[in-house]
């Protein structure tokens, strides 16, 4: 299995969706996740008429303002996976979407891609609610949970080292306790220093 973590902010849309492709095709990823996405649905028409041959496109956007706010997605490879039996759940609109496939045509597979708000006031009522959602209906329970989260759960996560607030961590700890999920990439390097995000001041963290 072949999954890759994409934000698509800052690339000019001439070229986006064409280096997407490529990137699908060349590194055979099974399914691609994306946030800040910006997308519409009649965007989303126009890259399927580009590339619908070989890639299928999930989104969720934000319904007041698709183009300049948040966005999430999920991009299947048809040319390495079936995707006739795949589906997605919106879940909170343009920052989490569930999808549920099978992979190898029998296994079921589920993955949950999350775009976090990046005020900290905001993220642990996000968390809650994604844990609320799991009680209230009948969902598997992702596999997978990945995506831009906008926070750290470690100081070693953040260069100079710092602890986030603690209400939107417990939240998103609670939340993983309840689906049974654990941060891999952590467990399997408990000293290792990696970091996806750089600021202008030269800190750094591992948010995503």
């Amino acid at each position: 299995m072949r999954r890759r973590l994409f934000t698509t902010q800052g690339q000019a849309a001439s070229s986006k969706w064409t280096n997407i492709h490529a990137l699908v095709r060349d590194q055979r990823l099974g399914i691609l996740t994306l946030q800040e996405t910006h997308l519409t649905p009649t965007l989303v028409d126009d890259i399927h008429n580009l590339f619908g041959h070989c890639l299928l496109i999930f989104n969720s956007s934000d319904p007041n303002n698709p183009t300049s706010s948040a966005g999430v997605a999920f991009i299947l490879n048809r040319e390495v996976m079936s995707t006739s039996h795949s589906k997605v759940h919106e879940i909170i609109p343009s920052q989490a979407l569930l999808l549920t496939t099978t992979w190898h045509n029998s296994a079921s597979l589920s993955v949950l891609n999350v775009y976090a708000p990046n005020d900290y006031h905001q993220q642990t009522s996000f968390w809650e609610t994604l844990e609320e959602y799991w009680s209230d209906h009948a969902l598997p329970k992702p596999d997978f949970m990945l995506g831009d989260f906008n926070l750290v759960e470690d100081p070693i996560d953040r260069s100079p080292p710092r602890l986030d607030l603690s209400a939107p961590s417990v939240a998103l700890q609670d939340l993983q306790l309840s689906l049974n999920l654990v941060d891999a990439w952590r467990t399997d390097r408990p000293s290792e220093r990696n970091y996806t995000f750089r600021t202008s001041s030269n800190s750094f963290s591992r948010i995503d």
